[in-house]
């Protein structure tokens, strides 16, 4: 079904013409000299690593994830044998993903939304509701190729590695294991287990990006304790290298989260309407958890008071806070609306409700309520948080205190500085294992920082900017082909930096950007 922006977590604001060039690149003949061993490689990591893109995880993406580019590479220098978890081409369309079919204006995408290929999905289960990664209880249907090499899990964050049953909560990881290994594995022991000769680790984005994209939302994600980060990471490498199979291999450090398109699209516009308008402030509303301050209030009180608007938890931002590109190429500015505001921006300053009649109808729909609660059914509990949320929607949207705009959708300037201090902690952590292990080391953070100020790649010009960068998918998160390949080649760089070896790396000519119909 063809749809503009529906989905509260897609949505795009700019228009402007792909364009493609294919370079020469050196090509060396590819060696490893026997310094490393490729034979066994695995790869580690979430969805960046899986090919998650444009909202999904699907076939085509799959293939072109880029520890499968890599492995290609590999193969060439005496690698052996990659198999990634596929979906088959029965399931291609996996758990779904979004489409760019046109244009209504220049800034108007129409965008189609497939849907999950009810071939990919074996059945739901209480046990597999997780709120944050699968609130939809769903259970896909078990991979059951050639032996798995690429254990990318999308929603995995470090904090989760050690968790025993995770393939429950976590249908992408559950795919990877079998029924007898379900209850008890952590993926770190199935990781383990794979006794490989070398791999890569790309781990930590999740520790921090759930709380980011959600706007700071407690009940949508929440920030890895650094402490935790360090003891799971640690462990993770430290088991790895002690292996029989002495592996060696390379780790990724996490980009700033405010460097990607799902922050960078919306607000730059925003800040340019509101000065223009003369609107010195914009106002958000901080949810501390909609079940506890909404659902419950409401269930246990027949008439409770205002359940949602709390006029101590609204902020005045200034205009000027929101961040927008500066005259060095990097963005200014530390307070960010996501990506997912987008189908709302044209409604700043007008009367009306219907971000929050959307957000208390996603919210609500999102958790799996307990006893008695459960019986409640979920359009009343909707109406009765609409009908006693306290909000005047005669008031203009957004820059007035009692209409103000849904924390979900804006990341301000503490919970950017949280994020920022999380991912400098993880990276530090990251770095000092690269170092004191012997172990490359990618810096993920300047490569992708380096492409929203506009940089050249391999030959490549790309940026940040949605849909024309090139590198990002239609999420604004996730990696575009073209992004993998630009990806692997830094893996490959630091690798042959650090070991001397002489792996050829990819042309990203030969790989596509977003799809244009």
């Amino acid at each position: 079904m063809k749809t503009l922006l529906k989905n509260l977590f897609l949505s795009i604001l700019g228009f402007a013409a792909l364009a493609s060039c294919d370079p020469k690149i050196d090509s060396p003949t590819p060696t490893a000299d026997g310094k490393i061993d490729l034979t066994n490689y695995i790869a580690i990591g979430n969805s960046l690593t899986a090919g998650y893109a444009s909202n999904g995880l699907y076939l085509e993406g799959q293939k072109v994830a880029y520890p499968v580019l890599l492995a290609q590479q590999f193969k060439l220098a005496g690698g052996g044998d990659f198999n990634a978890p596929l979906f088959s081409e029965d399931q291609k369309d996996g758990t779904g993903y979004l489409r760019l079919d046109g244009f209504l204006s220049p800034t108007s995408p129409i965008l189609t939304t497939i849907p999950r290929d009810p071939d990919a999905l074996a059945a739901k289960s209480v046990f597999a509701y997780n709120a944050r990664i699968n609130p939809d209880s769903s259970i896909l249907k078990p991979y059951l190729g050639p032996v798995n090499h690429n254990y990318g899990v999308p929603g995995i964050r470090v904090a989760d590695i050690e968790t025993a049953g995770y393939g429950f909560p976590n249908a992408y990881f559950g795919r990877m294991l079998t029924d007898a290994e379900k209850p008890t594995a952590s993926y770190s022991a199935k990781v383990l287990a794979q006794n490989p000769s070398f791999f890569s680790s790309w781990l930590g984005n999740n520790d921090v990006l759930g709380y980011s994209t959600s706007g700071g939302y407690v009940d949508l994600g929440s920030i890895t304790d650094p402490n935790v980060f360090t003891l799971n990471y640690s462990k993770l490498v430290n088991n790895l290298l002690a292996l029989g199979s002495k592996p060696k291999g390379v780790l990724a450090n996490i980009p700033d989260v405010t460097s990607i398109p799902f922050f960078t699209t919306v607000t730059p516009g925003v800040k340019t309407a509101m000065s223009g308008a003369g609107v010195a402030n914009i106002f958000e509303f901080k949810f501390d958890s909609i079940f506890q301050n909404t659902v419950v209030p409401i269930l246990v009180n027949p008439d409770p008071a205002v359940v949602i608007l709390n006029s101590t938890k609204v902020n005045a931002i200034p205009v000027t806070r929101l961040a927008s590109l500066g005259i060095t190429g990097g963005f200014e500015g530390d307070v960010f609306l996501t990506l997912t505001f987008s189908p709302y921006t044209n409604l700043l300053g007008k009367p009306g409700g219907k971000a929050w009649r959307d957000i208390i109808k996603l919210l609500v729909g999102t958790f799996v309520l307990p006893p008695p609660f459960n019986i409640v059914p979920k359009d009343q509990l909707e109406g009765l948080a609409w009908s006693k949320s306290g909000l005047d929607t005669t008031k203009p949207f957004g820059v007035h205190p009692q209409n103000p705009i849904p924390d979900v959708f804006v990341l301000n300037s503490n919970e950017t500085l949280r994020a920022r201090n999380a991912v400098l902690n993880y990276n530090q952590i990251i770095k000092n294992l690269a170092d004191s292990k012997g172990l490359a080391f990618v810096d993920a953070n300047k490569f992708l920082g380096d492409i929203t100020k506009g940089s050249y790649y391999d030959a490549i010009s790309t940026s940040s900017s949605f849909l024309s960068g090139g590198v990002f998918s239609l999420d604004g998160v996730h990696l575009t082909p073209r992004g993998n390949a630009l990806a692997a080649n830094e893996f490959i760089k630091a690798i042959n930096a650090k070991y001397g070896t002489k792996i050829t790396v990819l042309n990203p000519g030969q790989y596509r950007g977003v799809t244009f119909p």
